[in-house]
């Protein structure tokens, strides 16, 4: 180590010590000379002048030598894992010749079996097993299987038809009680009022008025709704008796929906069949059922002829039983005898 003679003291800045560590420059002199220092790991620190002659100077830091140990552990590491890499390779390949050489084994011993074997032309016909009608023991044996199967689903079944019921008789009574409060039967204490209408008095006249307007309203917002004189009794019935006089399309429109949940809508009625189409009367002529011709006799003379129907409608009344030859007897009152 080359040192500088300085006066009163020796300067050893700008050297190197014998671990590889540089002395910079010196930072302090009293109270006694103080050197800093830079070791190879990159660490920084001061050291007196004693440490220096006394070749004690040491790095302190806590990363020294750590990178080269890391680097050296991960050289191990990786030569560790690929020897065991290549044990694992040399295991597979071993395997996978074991494996051929057993299949190899038994296609030779299966072709030395199977050596002069032929397949039968023929084969014996398969039996078929025959149903035998049960005995009275087994019959009742699979009774008694099934009822104890039975009650075990029964027993099993229990407390979910249990909660089933339970909770359908809560729906039924949440339906009443809907349906009572949407029929006007109690007060609905989720009624909906119009902010809008806070204030508002109107006469009877102009009320009923305004009521109709917000109807016709509604239904022409909501053509989907059918009215009737049920629904009308019925939203009249549950505006009372919760005390409104004047109703807005908006309460129509919180209160409608209620209805539908619970079944209190009527239904739209049926559209009328359209009519059959009628087809036109066709007329035929009817064969006429009277003779053309008939028999008689001639009025004149007495001699046979032949009348039409036309000639004998013609005829007075005498000269019709004349011509026909048709006999009347004498009337004969009954008074009279």
């Amino acid at each position: 180590m080359s040192v500088r003679e300085m006066s009163g003291l020796t300067d050893h800045s700008h050297t190197e010590t014998s671990t590889g560590i540089k002395i910079l420059a010196l930072v302090a002199r009293r109270p006694q000379p103080m050197y800093e220092t830079l070791c190879p790991c990159g660490a920084r620190a001061t050291t007196t002048q004693t440490a220096i002659r006394s070749n004690s100077v040491r790095c302190l830091s806590s990363e020294h030598d750590v990178a080269e140990a890391r680097r050296a552990q991960a050289a191990e590491r990786r030569k560790v894992q690929d020897s065991s890499a290549q044990a694992q390779q040399r295991v597979q390949r071993a395997a996978l010749v074991l494996e051929q050489a057993t299949r190899d084994a038994s296609l030779a011993k299966l072709d030395v079996e199977m050596a002069g074997y032929s397949i039968p032309t023929s084969r014996r016909p398969r039996h078929e097993p025959t149903q035998t009608p049960m005995s009275e023991r087994d019959r009742q044996s699979l009774r008694l299987a099934r009822e104890e199967v039975r009650k075990d689903d029964e027993e099993r079944n229990r407390p979910l038809r249990e909660a089933t019921a339970k909770l359908m008789d809560t729906h039924r009574k949440i339906q009443k009680v809907q349906r009572s409060t949407l029929a006007g039967e109690v007060v609905d204490v989720e009624a909906y009022a119009d902010a809008a209408m806070d204030g508002v008095s109107l006469t009877p006249e102009d009320g009923d008025v305004f009521n109709r307007a917000e109807f016709r309203r509604y239904r022409e917002l909501h053509p989907e709704i059918h009215f009737d004189d049920s629904l009308l009794e019925s939203l009249g019935k549950y505006f009372g008796a919760n005390g409104f006089e004047l109703v807005t399309c908006r309460m129509l429109e919180r209160i409608i929906p209620r209805f539908q949940a619970a079944g209190l809508l009527p239904d739209r009625p049926a559209p009328a069949p359209a009519p059959a189409p009628v087809a036109a009367p066709v007329w035929t002529a009817q064969p006429d059922s009277k003779p053309t011709s008939i028999k008689g006799w001639n009025v004149v003379d007495g001699e046979p002829t032949t009348y039409t129907t036309r000639q004998l409608e013609r005829l007075s009344a005498e000269d019709y039983r004349r011509a026909l030859h048709i006999h009347t007897a004498a009337i004969v009152q009954p008074h009279r005898f």
